[in-house]
């Protein structure tokens, strides 16, 4: 996502989606001990994760200014009802959640693509 800057909005609901890339709520926060997840439209501010590869990197600026970063490790296209908050195991890492496949015409297809990203 070279060259990509977005906001995070703070809460992944239907109505911070309509406007960017939202937090999960119940995830840690970004830069914390434990797995942040974050959500985006896959037409619009998520795009970019289509082009994205194994060793990217990832830079996420927290609000007090401080800023880390994080490799891609892993993608994963996993079903929708399949979807769940990780459990809290202290490894420091990002899940960008997307819907799959890009090009689709579905408003809301029953596939997510998860990409897995470690703090480096």
């Amino acid at each position: 996502m070279k060259g990509e800057s977005l906001y995070v909005l703070a809460d992944s609901g239907a109505q911070s989606l309509a406007f960017g890339p939202s937090h999960f709520s119940g995830s840690a926060q970004p830069g914390a001990s434990g797995t942040s997840v974050i959500a985006a439209h896959r037409n619009t501010h998520f795009k970019p994760l289509q082009h994205i590869q194994l060793g990217d990197v990832v830079e996420i600026e927290r609000p007090d200014g401080i800023s880390h970063s994080y490799k891609i490790r892993r993608t994963r296209v996993l079903e929708n009802a399949h979807l769940i908050l990780p459990a809290q195991d202290g490894r420091d890492r990002v899940i960008l959640v997307t819907c799959w496949p890009f090009d689709s015409t579905s408003i809301n297809p029953k596939q997510r693509l998860a990409v897995l990203a470690e703090r480096i």
